[in-house]
């Protein structure tokens, strides 16, 4: 009985002391920010182009903190080209795409060509019982193969609290856009936004689409619409003088040009239902490539190289 006793003792301390142990792993989360940054920085090569692209917290303030502060960890590490936080915000609006949420390998990896860098690193701040775990990825963008891992239990304490409280910010289209060859995700406009587009376009054709959805092609195609339909009005009801005969040698009369009418018709028609259609199922969609061209990619520049030109940020963080 008194082996037993004093087995179910050492048991007692066994577990006490592995829970002391979980919970001295625990850290800050500037800690942890700083323990994933050393873990993966040294599976970069250097001279590598890295990119912070995503954090999924509980709130885009916590994001934010964590995407800054990771930036800021990769160039105190030095020997890596890492992309400043403005680039991303202004890649991300490009892209329709949040910053917040998180995207798998094949997303990161097509969004890392079109921002020309070799590496991404994305993560994952979420509660894990008392306290919250950070899981952080780094990513090969040319193989989509994942270079290194790193996750720790962060303290949830007064900074995490607070950095958690702050309000998520409405991003309009927020998301992943449809990037070739990547399913879409979180794309798409809120039931107000659409409901306020049809109504813009209603007041003023065209004036929705590129106010709230920022959609050239359908505020464009309405406006032809509607204006060719106006013209083509005007002109029917101007109409025409047509000769008709009669027993004294026949006459000019008036009629309106019916045909010119009903394409008139047609048309303010067409713009009708075409406001309807587009604004409730309009989605954005994201450059397929920077070209002078094509102004969705202006923000893109070409820049000299090494080896000759190549398409790059317009600015970035050289260390």
């Amino acid at each position: 009985m008194a082996r037993k006793s004093f087995g179910m003792a050492v048991l007692a301390a066994v577990l006490l002391a592995g829970m002391g142990t979980v919970h001295a792993q625990q850290v800050n989360i500037d800690q942890a920010i700083q323990n994933a940054s050393n873990e993966l920085s040294g599976r970069i090569q250097r001279g590598t182009r890295v990119a912070v692209l995503s954090m999924e917290a509980g709130s885009v303030r916590m994001s934010d903190y964590l995407i800054d502060e990771m930036i800021v960890a990769f160039v105190r590490a030095g020997g890596f080209t890492v992309v400043d936080r403005a680039q991303l915000d202004l890649i991300a609006q490009e892209l329709h795409f949040q910053m917040s949420y998180e995207v798998d390998d094949a997303t990161a990896q097509s969004i890392g060509r079109i921002m020309g860098v070799q590496s991404i690193v994305t993560g994952a701040f979420e509660p894990l019982g008392e306290f919250y775990r950070f899981r952080v990825r780094l990513i090969e963008v040319e193989t989509a193969a994942i270079r290194g891992i790193y996750t720790v239990n962060v303290q949830n304490d007064s900074i995490v609290a607070s950095l958690l409280g702050g309000a998520s910010r409405a991003v309009p289209g927020a998301g992943v856009a449809a990037i070739p060859g990547v399913p879409a995700a979180h794309t798409g406009f809120n039931a107000g936004q659409r409901l306020g587009t049809w109504g813009l376009n209603s007041l003023v054709p065209g004036l929705g689409s590129f106010v709230i959805m920022n959609d050239t092609f359908g505020g464009v195609f309405q406006i032809v619409c509607v204006g060719l339909g106006f013209i083509m009005l005007i002109v029917g009801v101007i109409g025409e003088d047509v000769w008709e005969p009669d027993p004294w040698g026949g006459q000019y009369v008036w009629e309106p040009n019916y045909g010119a009418m009903t394409g008139g018709l047609a048309l303010l028609a067409t713009s009708f239902v075409f406001n309807i259609v587009r604004s409730a199922t309009f989605s954005p969609r994201a450059p397929r490539t920077a070209s002078i061209v094509n102004p969705d990619s202006w923000n893109i520049a070409i820049i000299p190289g090494r080896n000759g030109s190549k398409v790059s940020l317009s600015h970035t963080l050289r260390f």
